[in-house]
């Protein structure tokens, strides 16, 4: 509910600024976008130095506000996306057995974690050929870690850089903008340190099928 009163919120404001826009030469918008989010990490502990590995994936609907500018043939805007995505489809839960002292007595610790992407900022550069672009976008987004970890570490969260390039299609009408893109983005490598002074390192990339009007 709180990501839709967001989107609501944000819209609700372009459009009131919307006879400002008109008069300064900006178009304003919504993008509703089909995110495919792939990741890659392992986990490295620091009283074994044992590594795991693992993979996350998810596939979300998910939408963004944007304001841009056309100059001939070149676009530049900015786009916001007023809501966060689970990086995971699903949280990833692991029991295992904790040895309690030297008599090998067991005791069962379950760990659960998932990860999501917030506040996602891009600046963008579009060049256009006739009705179709291509399309630059520096990213910064912020990474939060969600995890219930019985060993009593935490990870805190961080922030990332990305680079999106994009191919797309954009028509104008007397009604408005209409842009069909589709998008991948690559985010730098991420690494967290946890309260146990346990690592993780994560690779976060996306690709997105994107539909935008603006008016």
């Amino acid at each position: 509910m709180k990501k839709i009163i967001a989107i609501i919120s944000t819209v609700t404001l372009l459009m009131l600024n919307s006879v400002s826009a008109e008069i300064m030469g900006l178009n304003v918008g919504i993008t509703g976008s089909i995110l495919d989010i792939d990741a890659d990490g392992t986990e490295t502990t620091k009283t074994s130095g044992e590594v795991n590995s693992g993979s996350a994936s998810n596939t979300v609907g998910i939408a963004s506000v944007f304001v841009e500018k056309k100059y001939d043939n070149f676009v530049l805007g900015f786009d916001f996306i007023p809501g966060s995505a689970d990086i995971d489809s699903s949280t990833r839960s692991r029991t295992d057995a904790d040895y309690t002292d030297d008599s090998n007595t067991t005791a069962s610790k379950t760990n659960s974690a998932n990860a999501e992407i917030d506040n996602h900022m891009m600046i963008y550069g579009e060049y256009h050929m006739g009705d179709k672009y291509v399309k630059l976008g520096l990213i910064e987004v912020d990474i939060n870690t969600n995890e219930s970890l019985d060993t009593g570490d935490s990870y805190g969260n961080t922030s990332a850089n990305g680079v999106s390039v994009g191919l797309g299609v954009r028509t104008e009408t007397d009604n408005g903008i209409l842009k069909l893109e589709i998008a991948y983005t690559d985010y730098e490598d991420i690494s967290i340190t946890g309260a146990n002074s346990n690592i993780v390192d994560a690779d976060i990339d996306t690709t997105a099928l994107r539909v935008s009007y603006a008016f």
